[in-house]
């Protein structure tokens, strides 16, 4: 939990083997897994489509306050952490480190919960009743992030074709590489930045914490909800250089991986080569996940907007 003293001073709790990682997030909890007074995990709820609400994990010792539940508002501070799944898709995830009542400038406007939903999308009736009056006002969703480049690469259809306006970069923060967090960087700047983002470079994000939705299984009936899976991640529009005050430690696994990477370039060969294959790679055989979903799965990728967490919800 971020103590008292601490709460006036980010950088005490903003990085992770000094490397930049924090993330606020603000709305409405959903679907708490709860053991007594302890809390497992949930849901932040900032748009009227649940499957775009934003999974959160607590450490084991984590409580909330005595009569806290579903649909109360919530703000949350996050560590951010990445994993790799078995079928090798990548995804990030959010861990707390402190809750609060959030106020009303951190919540969602009334405008997002009168959205037309997507078709096949989870409906349970919820609208808050006291949102932000500022109607488009997006929940607090905020993630900075620092670390090294592991790779990165423009996405790929499911014919192969490439993506321009998607580039998906995987940042280390750990000496184990199935730890990256996966970073997309969408728009008109992809591209350029898949020219000059090399792996072991030392880089800055500020960006979202988001969920893509792919169906594996359309509804039964015309108002049935389809069968999905989700992967989080990091939404980006930019990738920035990182400095001193985003990156205080620099890991021996960092200094190693750079070194070999400039080997690697020092003899370098043709494209196509094994060294190319490296570099690309960050020294390290080609990642295998699927950058967007296959034919079978349609992905949906939809704007979104160890404590005792008691005393600061009382």
């Amino acid at each position: 939990m971020i103590r008292d003293s601490q709460k006036n001073n980010p950088d005490s709790y903003s990085f992770i083997a000094g490397m930049r990682n924090v993330a606020w997030l603000a709305g409405y909890a959903r679907n708490l897994d709860l053991d007594g007074s302890r809390i497992r995990s949930m849901l932040v709820q900032q748009t009227n489509n649940l499957n775009l609400a934003l999974p959160v994990s607590f450490s084991p010792e984590a409580r909330l306050q005595s009569g806290f539940n579903e649909t109360y508002p919530i703000k949350l501070t996050c560590h951010v952490f990445g994993r790799r799944l078995e079928n090798g898709e990548r995804v990030a995830e959010m861990r707390a480190i402190n809750a609060e009542t959030p106020t009303l400038l951190d919540m969602p406007g009334l405008a997002v919960w009168d959205k037309v939903r997507p078709k096949g999308a989870p409906v349970d009736g919820f609208k808050p009743l006291n949102a932000n009056d500022d109607q488009d006002a997006k929940g607090r969703n905020v993630v900075r992030l620092a670390g090294f480049v592991y790779s990165a690469m423009l996405a790929t259809d499911a014919e192969g074709k490439v993506q321009k306006d998607c580039l998906i970069v995987l940042l280390r923060q750990h000496e184990d590489p199935d730890k990256c967090i996966p970073i997309r960087v969408y728009g008109r700047y992809a591209a350029p930045y898949q020219k000059r983002v090399q792996p072991g470079t030392p880089v800055v994000f500020t960006g979202e914490f988001r969920v893509r939705v792919k169906k594996v299984k359309e509804a039964e009936s015309e108002d049935g909800i389809d069968e999905v899976v989700k992967y989080p991640y990091i939404h980006a529009s930019h990738v920035r250089v990182a400095d001193p005050n985003e990156i205080r430690n620099v890991p021996d696994w960092a200094r190693e991986q750079m070194e070999r990477i400039r080997a690697l370039r020092a003899g370098r060969s043709q494209p196509g080569s094994k060294e190319a294959e490296a570099i690309a790679t960050g020294g390290h055989p080609r990642i295998a996940y699927s950058n967007v979903a296959p034919q079978a799965a349609e992905e949906v990728v939809e704007e979104a907007a160890g404590p005792d967490f008691g005393d600061d919800l009382g």
